[in-house]
């Protein structure tokens, strides 16, 4: 005990307690313990079930896994592009939130819908001339002609665009800017209308 009390002190006391022999110090060795009785056993330590350290041992099996290798540095002349993709979700739930200053970069405008019809060799766009005000004359090009099968009815209506969006050149021709509709994925467009007193060019607030 004089040797395991430095050690471990907590289970030297237990020890001491069930052998009734308090030991303070190197000299308590030589002291006999003549008819002496001593308490009941107490274990001093459990013994571990081996189905526990089983159990730790696949638990830790992930992390003993060899680490992938790590991949070359990219030169620093020509960095490699790494391509993000939006995760699917579900019908009905909100993107991720953007702050204020994000949605303040849209110069969303008016524009008047002056020509509109087919584009010969797509089967999906629509090319609009729109009337926006201070801005001119906007060509835009958008991808709703499954939805609108009489695109000159269009003439003369009122539609929401992105009007700093960077222009798109096309096989069709110069797109300036994006006509917004709204719609589920996969299903049809529809047109964002404005109230009557919506003029050409007016900024969307």
């Amino acid at each position: 005990l004089a040797a395991l009390k430095p050690v471990l002190p907590a289970n030297a006391l237990q020890a001491e307690g069930f052998l009734n022999a308090p030991m303070h110090g190197w000299g308590d060795i030589a002291k006999p313990l003549t008819a002496h009785t001593i308490a009941a056993y107490v274990a001093l330590f459990t013994r571990i079930d081996p189905k526990m350290i089983d159990a730790m041992t696949d638990a830790s099996k992930d992390t003993l896994a060899a680490p992938p290798a790590e991949a070359k540095p990219a030169k620093a002349e020509k960095p490699a592009k790494v391509e993000v993709k939006a995760e699917p979700r579900a019908e009905g739930e909100a993107s991720a939130y953007i702050g204020i200053d994000d949605f303040a970069k849209l110069d969303l405008r008016i524009g008047k819908v002056l020509e509109c019809g087919f584009v010969e060799g797509s089967d999906k766009l629509l090319r609009f001339l729109l009337d926006a005000g201070d801005l001119g004359q906007r060509q835009i090009f958008s991808g709703i002609r499954g939805s609108y099968g009489e695109p000159e009815k269009l003439v003369g209506r009122s539609v929401v665009f992105i009007a700093n969006l960077a222009p798109r050149k096309m096989r069709f021709g110069l797109s300036e800017g994006m006509i917004l509709s709204a719609g589920f994925d996969g299903g049809a467009l529809a047109l964002l209308d404005a109230d009557a007193g919506a003029q050409p060019g007016m900024p969307v607030r």
